[in-house]
């Protein structure tokens, strides 16, 4: 039995270490909206975007990152404030960079992640204000979420592609 085990172990090791990974990136994406139950702003600052980029640039999988993205999404839209129509601009954003990410693979990681937030904050940016929001409230999302964004992709991407890889 515990030969058994450890040859599974052994053959699915990446399989595993795959759901754990993308498991913790669905939980941290989901619970870092919840601050928006208590102080309700149009900041950005949430984990949403960051753990579907990884996704899509690390594993290269379309499914694995809109699973991630839209997972991580409704769990923190449902824990953090309701379902809006910003949500649905959101799923689009995430959708979008999931396509495009597949056409960044020839570059440096970084670059790509960067390449991929600009895309969404344009894409998010049109959407919001073909929804009549506010340019104020537009600007303070795109601002906020760009520089959490950038702060997080330039201290912490090579670190978690070492710790994944």
């Amino acid at each position: 039995l515990l030969l058994i085990f450890a040859i599974f172990s052994f053959t699915y090791s990446q399989l595993i270490k795959k759901i754990i990974i993308l498991t913790l990136f669905i939980i941290v994406s989901g619970i870092s909206k919840i601050y928006h139950r208590f102080f309700k702003s149009t900041l950005g600052v949430d984990l949403v975007f960051f753990t579907t980029a990884l996704t899509a640039l690390i594993y290269q999988n379309l499914f694995l990152s809109l699973f991630v993205g839209w997972a991580g999404l409704i769990i923190a839209d449902s824990l953090g404030t309701k379902f809006t129509h910003f949500s649905l601009v959101t799923l689009i954003g995430l959708t979008i960079i999931s396509l495009v990410s597949g056409l960044l693979t020839f570059l440096p990681f970084t670059f790509s992640f960067i390449i991929l937030m600009i895309t969404f904050e344009m894409v998010t940016a049109v959407f919001y204000a073909a929804m009549g929001s506010s340019p104020g409230k537009i600007g303070m999302f795109l601002i906020s979420h760009f520089l959490f964004n950038i702060i997080l992709a330039l201290t912490l991407i090579e670190p978690l592609i070492r710790i994944i890889n």
